[in-house]
C-alpha cells in the first residue's frame, strides 16, 4: 500500500464513489476526517503536479455529481412518500357545481400480529 497522500486520497475518493453508487450515503460522512487529513498532507507537500491535480479534480467533481444525484433522488422519494400518505388520508373531488371538495379519512391502522 502506498504512503503517498495523493494516491491515498484518490483511493479514498474511489471508495466514496462506490458508497454513493451503492446508496450507502450514511457511510460517506465517515470518510470526511480522512479526506481532510490527506488534503492537509498534500497541501503541506507543496504544489501538485498537473496530472495528479487533474485526477483529483475529476474524482471530486464526479463524486459531487453523484452526491447531488443522490440528494435529488432522496428529495423525490420523500415527496412521493408524502403524496402517498396524503392520498391515504384525503381525496380531492368536485361537487356538482364544480367546486373543489376535500374528503378527509382516518389514517389506516396497521394490524400487528405476534
Amino acid at each position: 500500500m502506498s504512503n503517498d497522500p495523493t494516491q491515498l486520497l484518490l483511493d479514498l475518493l474511489e471508495q466514496e464513489k462506490t458508497l454513493l453508487i451503492e446508496g450507502k450515503i450514511e457511510n460517506v460522512a465517515a470518510l470526511e476526517p480522512q479526506k481532510i487529513e490527506l488534503a492537509e498532507k498534500i497541501e503541506a507537500q507543496g504544489p501538485l503536479d498537473t496530472e495528479n491535480l487533474k485526477r483529483l479534480q475529476q474524482k471530486v467533481r464526479r463524486n459531487q455529481e453523484l452526491f447531488e444525484a443522490s440528494r435529488r433522488g432522496l428529495k423525490t422519494a420523500a415527496a412521493r412518500v408524502s403524496e402517498i400518505r396524503r392520498v391515504l388520508t384525503q381525496l380531492d373531488t368536485y361537487t356538482s357545481n364544480g367546486s373543489l371538495r376535500t374528503l378527509q379519512f382516518a389514517a389506516p391502522k396497521v394490524e400487528r400480529r405476534a
